[in-house]
């Protein structure tokens, strides 16, 4: 990233690129000041420029507007050397813990949670399951017979 020249992550880039390719069938009509009526595929979107909010994905801006003006500054090349100047370094693994006195921590205790009661009560083992056929017929399972 230290060697990319552009201001926008590359991944980002191709995000816009893409949507790039989809407002070319979007029609914007100025309503006055900052604020264009955007027609996207028989939808109508409102953007407003100058508080960069808009209610339609796709819409690009062309014109006296940069892309970079749009893109928050969390996208930016800047932001992400910022956050990824310093060095992670490694962690030691446990048999590099120092050694104490004292007894090891212990996993927190589960506490098992209610859950939804049953909708059947549970059958005794002696008891037979008998089922009914539409007609009104009854019959017990194989293991009874």
């Amino acid at each position: 990233m230290e060697n990319y020249d552009g201001s926008i992550c590359p991944n980002i880039v191709k995000k816009i690129n893409k949507y790039q390719k989809t407002a070319r069938n979007c029609f914007p009509r100025w309503c006055g000041e900052e604020v264009f009526e955007v027609e996207c595929f028989m939808e109508k979107h409102v953007a407003h420029l100058d508080a960069k909010t808009y209610t339609c994905d796709v819409f690009q801006l062309n014109g006296r507007y940069k892309v970079d003006d749009f893109v928050d500054m969390w996208y930016k090349n800047e932001t992400y050397l910022k956050t990824f100047q310093y060095m992670i370094h490694v962690v030691p693994g446990p048999t590099d813990y120092i050694r104490t006195p004292f007894e090891p921590l212990a996993a927190p205790y589960h506490k098992i949670k209610i859950e939804r009661p049953k909708k059947l009560r549970g059958k005794a083992p002696g008891e037979i399951e008998r089922t009914t056929y539409r007609k009104g017929l009854t019959h017990t399972c194989k293991n009874c017979l």
